[in-house]
């Protein structure tokens, strides 16, 4: 199927539906949910009767060959509520790893236990980060030993959403060391599993309404049913492991993302498995924060009245909010670009997935696109940043705090971000303001700019 931005009839139903949901149900309720600290049960319950909490949702969705249903559905719930739709969605990064790793019998068991049913909710979490490391699965430092007829867990989670209160932990672990990643495995925990504890619930600066937690894994014995793909593929995969450690490793026969070495560990990686599947959804989440940011500035701005006119009417207030609608447009095409393309399994050749989700920690903020759109919107210049924060609606208060959420989904440190961060990312879009009356004083190119901005601030 060749790439194309018409959605089709289904995709805009289910746009339609999406939108309703987070604009009647998420954001009358993110305000309170987010001010409180509390995980929304009610919301979550609505969503499940909507049928926007269930594993067939993901399923369905995850079969569509243009590969633009997912993104749709998370760019909507979060331009609702980046807090709220990260409680919603948090169950399908588990599920995306446990397909990943499961038989086809452990998956008809456990992906119905991730969701639950409407008046029995069921939690998930993927529990890999450490206090040690995050996506660098090769430093996962927690253990488990075969024991008799089961498993034994040691080792400790950090930033794990729902952890701790899920219902089901998708746990990775480390079996043998010498195998590198191939010595891991991925085991269910279920909730009340001695030996699983929550050591802690994280106060965060953003995304108030999901939990994300601390946990502790101590002589926690599992049955021998709960390692994913089962004894005799994990035996195989260490073997393999063995075998690349003394420096032979497997050939790849694919071009994907990172070379052929990081094909062959992304193919025998859950964990980093379901990563990769989901940098163009965590992208389209950015994009929807992004969105409500852009449209509160915009709207403040057209009814704030300043010397006789709206605000908007001045080029230092138009003009940033156009450059963040163009970076908007750009973020959500290079995300609809890696979703179709991981529809079709074409391989990234060149870097395709992680472009639809630049990692902030590593580049020039003032280059990132679905990273950079939620923070730029209100950064890009200090007039805008107040924008926010003098908007009488809730929203704005709550948008300067989810300007962090793709920083805080990539950084395990960042989890005790104050609003100093933002003090420092005001002062990058002061950067940017001088750039641009840098470009200003170059005479006619500067005109060429000025006239296309008008062009575009007046299509706002």
């Amino acid at each position: 199927m060749s790439f194309t931005l018409e959605l089709t009839e289904e995709q805009q139903a289910l746009c339609e539906k999406t939108h309703g949901f987070a604009r009647d149900v998420i954001r009358p309720a993110a305000a309170e949910y987010d001010r409180a600290q509390e995980f929304p049960w009610p919301v979550i319950e609505e969503a499940a009767q909507q049928g926007l909490y269930k594993w067939e949702l993901y399923a369905e969705l995850s079969a569509d060959p243009t590969g633009l249903s997912l993104p749709i559905l998370m760019e909507e719930l979060f331009w609702g509520c980046a807090g709220i739709g990260l409680s919603i969605v948090m169950p399908a990064l588990a599920l995306a790893a446990i397909r990943q790793a499961a038989t086809d019998e452990q998956l008809v068991r456990w992906a119905p236990e991730c969701f639950g049913t409407p008046g029995d909710l069921k939690l998930a979490a993927l529990a890999v980060t450490e206090p040690s490391g995050g996506s660098d699965v090769r430093s996962i430092q927690t253990t488990a030993r075969k024991d008799d007829d089961g498993w034994v867990i040691d080792g400790q989670k950090v930033f794990i959403g729902n952890g701790g209160i899920a219902d089901v932990h998708v746990v990775v672990a480390t079996v043998d060391p010498q195998a590198g990643h191939r010595g891991q495995g991925v085991f269910i925990v279920p909730k009340g599993t001695p030996g699983l504890t929550l050591l802690r619930k994280l106060d965060k600066l953003g995304c108030r309404a999901s939990h994300t937690g601390e946990i502790l894994f101590e002589d926690c014995r599992v049955p021998a049913d709960h390692l994913l793909g089962g004894d005799e593929r994990l035996a195989e995969r260490i073997a393999k492991g063995k075998e690349a450690e003394k420096g032979t490793p497997p050939p790849a026969q694919t071009a994907e993302e990172g070379g052929a070495a990081a094909a062959v560990q992304r193919r025998s990686s859950a964990a980093l498995g379901a990563f990769e599947r989901t940098r163009p959804m965590v992208a389209a989440q950015a994009i929807g924060i992004a969105r409500a940011a852009l449209e509160f500035a915009r709207d403040y701005a057209v009814s704030r009245e300043a010397f006789g006119q709206p605000i908007i009417e001045n080029q230092g207030v138009s003009f940033p909010l156009a450059d963040v609608a163009a970076d908007i447009d750009a973020a959500r095409l290079l995300t609809w670009r890696a979703a179709w393309m991981a529809a079709q399994r074409k391989p990234f050749e060149h870097a395709e997935g992680s472009m639809s989700k630049l990692n902030p920690n590593h580049r020039d903020p003032r280059q990132l696109r679905a990273v950079r759109a939620p923070r730029h919107c209100a950064t890009v210049s200090p007039s805008l940043h107040r924008l926010l924060q003098e908007t009488e609606h809730a929203a704005g208060d709550l948008l300067l705090k989810r300007l962090a959420l793709p920083r805080l989904q990539e950084r395990p440190d960042a989890g005790h971000a104050s609003a100093g961060g933002l003090g420092r990312l005001a002062v990058l879009g002061r950067g940017l303001w001088r750039r641009l009356v840098r470009l200003r004083r170059r005479g006619h190119r500067c005109g060429l700019l000025q006239a296309r901005r008008e062009d575009l601030a007046g299509a706002l």
